[in-house]
């Protein structure tokens, strides 16, 4: 499924961001977001 085609995002959760060196100024997302400013060496828990 692609994003664009979902009909409705309520219960979808940020848990991590990629590329944060491109982020625009304005987009703030909380502390318990994992970030890393390039492409990282990690794999999330499963």
């Amino acid at each position: 499924m692609t994003l664009g085609s979902m009909d409705n995002a309520n219960g979808l959760e940020v848990e991590v961001v990629i590329f944060e060196r491109d982020r625009q100024h304005w987009d703030r997302l909380s502390e318990d977001v994992a970030s890393f400013e390039t492409q990282p060496d990690w794999k999330p828990d499963s």
